[in-house]
C-alpha cells in the first residue's frame, strides 16, 4: 500500500496513494512500521538494520522519526 504524507501541512496530511515528486520515499514491511509507530523501533535503527529503505532526502526522512517520537511522548 502506498501512502503520501505531507509534513508541511498543519496538521500533517496523510492519504492513500502516491505523490508525483516526493522529498523521500520509504519502503518497509507493515510489521516494522507498526513497531516504529509504537515507539518500539527507531527510524535510524530500522534503517541501520535494513528494515527501512529510504530514497531521496535522508534528513527530511529522519524528521518523520522525530515527529513519531514526539507523538509517542504526548500520548503516554
Amino acid at each position: 500500500t502506498n501512502w503520501k504524507l505531507d509534513l508541511n501541512k498543519k496538521p500533517p496530511l496523510i492519504r492513500k496513494g502516491k505523490i508525483a515528486n516526493p522529498d523521500a520515499t520509504f519502503t518497509m514491511k507493515d510489521e516494522h512500521l507498526v513497531k516504529v509507530s509504537e515507539g518500539k523501533l527507531g527510524m535510524q535503527a530500522a534503517f541501520m538494520q535494513g528494515r527501512l529503505k529510504i530514497v531521496g532526502d535522508f534528513d527530511k526522512a529522519m524528521s518523520l522519526g522525530k515527529i513519531l517520537a514526539k507523538i509517542q511522548r504526548e500520548t503516554k
